[in-house]
């Protein structure tokens, strides 16, 4: 039941982007000539919580820096600036910018609006609207007859961006009064009678107590107002941070103050057992009180919240049922949210085309592959490979369980050199969707494992021995050996495309194809092969008719009525049962342990 309420939740989030219920909304941004983004990087957001997946120095935070800079009145110069030890490098016709396209509701379309970083009052970092500029794909503004009024949304030469009110939670930054002082707080000025940051703090506790316990608005100290605000939290919030953290709380009272001589927050949390400060509170329990506090009492309807490694200091649980504190915000008041994140409970949570991988090229470019990332996919950028390990990617999850058996086979310590990794939608899933990552990536450490049914009539040639006078033909000698046409992303020209590129592409395809594309032993799906073993003559000799028949014996099996179906997660695990019967010395799995031995 669970599982089908998410379900029911992801479809209604899905519908507020997809029928624009969500106010003013972010729809995309691309970015033209961004730092390390790949020209003409686009993210689509058709769901109201995107994910931003991928290993370190990837841009991730960099991008939404960027995406906190769509709308007016935050200057990404604050962020990203131009010093003697890291220039910024640009000239006219390639400044840094980024575009956002947003619905603009009296034109009746989406409209465009681009940021581009000049030079202004001396400030060379400051970043504003631009007009539209045709060479990033941007097309003309509708004209203005002479008197006529300008249109809601928009100036003469340029689009309004998007109109939202932006909250930024940076997890990894998210620090209390004491931790800021105690771990980060300046004491290079005391004298050889001030006292130490540890004296400090006990000094001026009991003025901070004395604020928190009276719920003082106002404190002079030392001659100097130390209080910036004194809240106690509502029921409401409380709540719902007790809820994501698994714990009850009585009460809990936010100050801001610079009693520490630095500006922070300090939060005074009750239970049932005890009283105690941020002193003494976990960084995870701190974060949250932070972040609960900014989305339910800072953040108005329809804001844009942008959160920096909402991991940090979280358990599973508390990730978890953050997200679902997240999603029920999203729903009832309209907030589109963007995360950077590391974690896999995380965008396990998420549907597909919520999740963006960042994935780097050999040149160090970065750019998303695909608008709708697996959850596997995700998994995989987010692994960090073992030295000389190979990753073999497989159709599914039988292909995985057989070649993990004769892993298994093979003792923990052969075993430990590689990585089996499954990705839905088979053999075609593959040859279009992943394959050109691994080749554009130089993927060396992967090997895709493909079922023996799929095994084309003639071997993947080698894109040498093609002459180049054949190169219109690269396309169908692809499709050949994949089954099916693969697209490559080529940069636009007058001709419709540069060729000569699309045609490196090409021969980098199948030139990493005949390297990295090695099929099962046999000529039979793993369902055939499965079954073959078992059943003898009498097994299905197709692959349709072989997932049927585990079908029907996983049901025989479960003690399931003629009515009833299992689920895929029943058929499998019977396939594994099934498949744990098998002789290790049948002849296709000696034959798959000596291609696993050539890797």
């Amino acid at each position: 039941m669970k599982g089908a309420a998410v379900t029911e939740l992801q479809h209604k989030l899905t519908n507020l982007v997809k029928y624009r219920k969500m106010g003013p909304y972010i729809e995309y941004i691309r970015f033209p000539f961004y730092k390390s983004v790949k020209p003409g990087t686009r993210i689509d957001f058709t769901y109201p919580i995107t994910a931003l997946v991928g290993p370190n120095g990837t841009n991730k935070s960099s991008v939404l820096r960027a995406i906190m800079g769509c709308p007016d009145g935050s200057n990404l110069g604050n962020f990203w600036f131009a010093t003697k030890l890291d220039p910024i490098v640009d000239d006219e016709n390639n400044r840094p910018a980024f575009i956002h396209g947003h619905f603009n509701a009296h034109h009746g379309s989406t409209v465009e609006v681009l940021k581009l970083r000049i030079s202004k009052e001396k400030d060379p970092n400051y970043w504003e609207p631009s007009r539209p500029i045709r060479r990033y794909g941007m097309e003309r503004m509708p004209p203005l007859l002479p008197g006529d009024p300008i249109p809601p949304g928009r100036t003469k030469t340029r689009w309004n961006p998007v109109d939202k009110r932006v909250v930024y939670l940076d997890f990894r930054s998210m620090l209390s009064a004491f931790d800021k002082f105690f771990y980060h707080g300046d004491m290079s000025r005391r004298t050889a009678t001030q006292i130490t940051r540890r004296e400090l703090i006990v000094n001026r506790a009991p003025h901070l107590k004395t604020v928190v316990e009276e719920g003082k608005a106002f404190y002079k100290f030392h001659n100097v107002e130390r209080v910036l605000s004194n809240v106690q939290l509502s029921d409401r919030i409380v709540g719902e941070i007790g809820r994501i953290l698994g714990k009850k709380y009585e009460s809990i009272r936010l100050v801001e103050h610079s009693f520490f001589n630095t500006v922070g927050y300090s939060a005074v949390l009750t239970t049932a057992n005890r009283k105690y400060s941020e002193a003494f509170a976990g960084s995870g329990e701190f974060a949250v009180v932070m972040s609960v506090y900014q989305i339910l009492e800072r953040a108005q309807p329809n804001s844009l919240i942008l959160m920096d490694e909402p991991e940090v200091s979280l358990h599973p649980g508390a990730q978890r049922r953050l997200m679902e504190f997240i999603e029920r915000e999203v729903l009832e008041r309209r907030h589109q949210v963007v995360i950077s994140t590391h974690s896999p409970c995380i965008v396990r949570l998420l549907p597909q085309h919520a999740v963006k991988v960042f994935a780097e090229l050999p040149s160090g470019e970065v750019f998303i592959p695909t608008q709708a990332a697996t959850h596997a996919e995700a998994f995989f950028r987010l692994e960090e490979p073992l030295q000389d390990r190979r990753y073999l990617v497989v159709e599914d999850r039988l292909a995985a369980e057989v070649v993990m058996k004769v892993l298994r086979d093979a003792g923990p310590a052969y075993m430990s050199k590689f990585e089996v990794v499954w990705y839905p939608g088979g053999a075609t899933s593959l040859w279009k969707r992943f394959v050109p990552v691994f080749v554009a990536e130089g993927r060396n450490d992967v090997v895709v494992i493909l079922d023996a049914d799929q095994r084309p009539a003639a071997p993947i040639p080698n894109a040498s021995a093609i002459p180049s006078a054949d190169d219109g033909q690269l396309g169908e000698v692809i499709k050949g050996f994949t089954g099916c046409a693969v697209e490559f992303a080529v940069d636009g020209g007058a001709g419709g495309g540069d060729l000569q590129q699309l045609y490196r592409l090409q021969r980098e395809y199948i030139d990493w194809s005949r390297l990295h594309v090695e099929f099962l032993p046999g000529d039979v799906a793993p369902e055939v092969f499965l079954l073959g073993k078992l059943l003898g003559a009498a097994a299905p000799t197709t692959s349709d008719a072989a997932k049927a028949e585990c079908a029907r014996l996983a049901g025989e099996a479960l003690g399931l009525s003629l009515v009833e179906q299992p689920n895929s997660n029943d058929i499998f695990y019977w396939q594994r049962s099934a498949l744990s019967k098998i002789s290790i010395g049948e002849p296709e799995l000696v034959e798959l342990r000596s291609l696993l031995d050539r890797l």
